[in-house]
């Protein structure tokens, strides 16, 4: 059940999910690096566990390809996509603080795709 959920989250978010400047994208989400999340501006540089786990995550075969932020009835999450992924499959949710969150509200977020902004796009 846990493969299939799987499989149907990675085939959704494989046609709607890109930021703006992708050639694939169906659904358009804003690219703003300087997006205020968790309290902070620009959070790839300026979220210290975010700006190490970029720098670890990119030396390493799974570099993140595109950062995602998605507000959840006021609370801010960071959304990590990496290279090993097709297009836009979200592969890890964390908290303001770093914490790896239950991955069962993937779905859920991946829904609800018009309150993301593209935070980080190793390409651009």
């Amino acid at each position: 059940m846990k493969a299939l959920l799987l499989l149907i989250t990675f085939i959704f978010s494989f046609f709607v999910v890109a930021c703006k400047d992708d050639e694939f994208s169906i659904k358009d989400i804003p690219y703003n690096p300087q997006q205020c999340v968790c309290g902070i501006n620009d959070v790839a540089n300026n979220l210290d566990w975010l700006k190490v786990k970029i720098q670890h995550d990119n030396t390493v075969k799974n570099p993140i390809w595109k950062i995602y932020v998605y507000n959840d009835s006021g609370k801010d999450l960071i959304l990590i996509n990496h290279f090993s992924s097709s297009l836009a499959v979200i592969d890890e949710i964390y908290d303001c603080r770093g914490n790896l969150l239950d991955q069962n509200n993937i779905d859920r977020i991946a829904q609800d795709i018009d309150n993301w902004v593209c935070v980080y796009d190793s390409i651009k």
